[in-house]
């Protein structure tokens, strides 16, 4: 087994909590540590320091955890809200779009 085998697949990845009475990142995974920021309701904003190698045309996947409705999880919303080499934005809304704050599962492709 060569040293890089042993990498991840994963550049950044977690669990977070975005409700603002248990606001806290629950897990974290992959190559790279990552800080989370709740801009504003449903907008959230994970953040670490190595550059992606592939710039902000990234692979991200991500699922929300929703109690009554399905959460459709948005990122990379438009220029002023976009992917930077550094960083994700994710929008959480619920199954009738509605902007809200939940847990969210996330991984970006190494």
């Amino acid at each position: 087994i060569t040293p890089s085998s042993s990498l991840s697949p994963f550049w950044a990845a977690g669990r977070v909590n975005g409700i603002p009475a248990d606001f806290e990142i629950l897990s974290s995974k992959g190559r790279h540590a990552y800080t989370f920021e709740r801009v504003q309701t449903g907008f959230y904003k994970m953040t670490w320091e190595t550059p992606h190698p592939d710039g902000a045309n990234f692979i991200v996947f991500a699922q929300g955890e929703g109690v009554g409705s399905t959460w459709n999880i948005l990122h990379n919303a438009n220029t002023e809200l976009g992917n930077t080499s550094t960083s994700v934005l994710f929008i959480v809304r619920t199954s009738s779009f509605a902007i809200t704050d939940g847990i969210i599962n996330w991984a970006i492709v190494a």
